[in-house]
């Protein structure tokens, strides 16, 4: 798909929230066959690299994988965000192989797919699926928030497309287009993390939902057990600023997420009224352009 996408033909006329979104449902049609790269890889030589999936660890690259050739696309880098590679089967011959792999990001494309999303308080420790964890130094919450958003977005508009439920394809059709450009955007957020797989032995009261705030089915704040939760944390009112409007105060973590949604809101709906402007623009420009071509009068 990668390639494809690529190195098609000059004709093939596609944006990068197209692409971003056909990568974005060709791996939720693969997950979880996700796998992580070994901390150690750095320090070996790329025919040695191995990888561990959810299922399996220590596998490897099937010999024909494209990556074997462009091994530095594998190599962890201080300037990028370590990236997940997601497959298609794990094929099990002498060695256990992962075969037609795609490099993929990894913190939005787990908060967005995972069954299961934990964080600590203040979301710089975050669990997915009880076998991935993300620590980073500063807060992501507002991404957190608009991964809840996207995923009921993206659920909603499939439903719509099982269930036969558009009665107007041009209003859809926007819809869809809209959905892109918030995907792709939240797809290449640049956030800086460090990325494991959880040990076993973590796992015993890792993950706790008695004191956690549920923001849907899958995703919820203050139940991932570490210093930045507690049973305090969820009722505890501490200062924060809202990055989106500068609103500064006191906040349990409720009401931290009840605002962020909120402001989330307005910042969608501002958004679309732009993107509403643009398309209107750009039809008007697709009008004017098709009445020169027929040498069709227009009206000013």
């Amino acid at each position: 798909m990668e390639y494809f996408l690529t190195n098609s033909q000059p004709n093939l006329d596609m944006s990068r929230h197209v692409r971003d979104t056909l990568n974005f449902v060709s791996v939720f049609g693969l997950y979880p066959n996700i796998a992580i790269s070994d901390q150690h890889n750095a320090e070996k030589k790329p025919s040695d690299f191995i990888f561990h999936t959810q299922r399996k660890n220590f596998v490897v690259l099937h010999p024909n994988c494209i990556f074997n050739t462009l091994y530095e696309d594998l190599y962890p880098s201080n300037n990028k965000a370590e990236q997940l590679l997601a497959y298609s089967t794990l094929l099990e011959t002498n060695k256990p192989y992962l075969t037609n792999v795609t490099k993929i990001p990894g913190l939005t494309t787990a908060l967005l797919m995972s069954k299961e999303v934990s964080t600590n308080g203040d979301c710089t420790d975050i669990v997915c699926d009880m076998w991935l964890r993300f620590t980073l130094k500063t807060s992501v919450e507002d991404l957190v928030h608009k991964a809840v958003k996207i995923r009921q977005k993206w659920t909603t508009m499939v439903a719509d497309v099982l269930n036969s439920r558009i009665s107007d394809p041009r209003e859809f059709s926007r819809r869809q287009s809209r959905f892109q450009k918030t995907l792709s955007s939240f797809i290449r957020s640049d956030v800086k993390y460090t990325l494991r797989v959880i040990r076993s032995t973590e796992l015993t009261g890792l993950v706790r939902y008695e004191h956690a705030v549920k923001l849907d089915e899958n995703i919820t704040i203050n139940s991932v057990q570490d210093s930045g939760s507690s049973e305090m944390e969820a009722y505890l009112k501490r200062a924060w600023t809202c990055k989106l409007c500068d609103t500064s105060g006191l906040f349990s973590l409720a009401e931290k997420s009840e605002h962020l949604a909120k402001c989330q809101d307005m910042e969608e709906e501002e958004s679309m009224k732009k993107i509403e402007e643009e398309e209107k623009k750009e039809e008007s420009a697709v009008a004017m352009e098709t009445a020169r071509t027929r040498k069709i009068p227009t009206r000013e």
